[in-house]
């Protein structure tokens, strides 16, 4: 009984706060690597790359990606299947290269919940051999009203930003250390 009177009440609260909350995940994150800016961009936008450094790619070892397009190019597309929840089946495609400067690539997600994002590689020259990756990420900005409570109840702003940190610590030892 207690249960059933703590969910009565929980739900409709956790339903009005998502009213309140924003429409989708809007979230930054960026490191300093000792590369020089043109390299990293070269990087950056060979999205077959991502298999050495995306944290989010790294979660099922058996995670089945396909390519298509010419890799390094506006238009070429990246998709992905997994057995593990967290990876689920996907695709984003390259949508704009602005060398050496930015990348600009939609994601779109089928499983495990349909939704679609952006996210940008900004690169910054600190010096002729250093170069600041700021990784930008708009997603689920449709106002789909269950996203926003999924958003609340799941913090995926915390989640998503986990992943690029980590993809960002791992991109910079790849550089580095190559």
């Amino acid at each position: 009984m207690i249960t059933l009177t703590i969910i009565l009440i929980a739900v409709p609260i956790i339903l009005i706060l998502a009213l309140f909350t924003r429409k989708g995940i809007t979230t930054k994150s960026a490191i300093d690597i000792d590369r020089p800016q043109q390299q990293v961009f070269d990087y950056l936008s060979v999205l077959k790359n991502q298999e050495q450094y995306n944290a989010w790619l790294k979660i099922d070892p058996k995670i089945k990606i396909t390519y298509s397009g010419t890799d390094g190019q506006a238009g070429s597309a990246m998709s992905w299947e997994s057995n593990y929840r967290k990876d689920g089946k996907a695709h984003q495609q390259v949508v704009s290269l602005n060398a050496p400067e930015q990348i600009e690539i939609e994601l779109v997600f089928e499983q495990p919940v349909p939704s679609k994002a952006r996210y940008w590689f900004e690169l910054t020259a600190l010096n002729e051999n250093s170069t600041r990756v700021t990784w930008r990420y708009e997603g689920n900005t449709a106002p789909y009203y269950i996203l926003r409570v999924t958003h609340l109840l799941l913090q995926l702003k915390k989640r998503v930003r986990k992943y690029m940190e980590a993809s960002l610590t791992n991109l910079k030892n790849t550089l580095e250390n190559n």
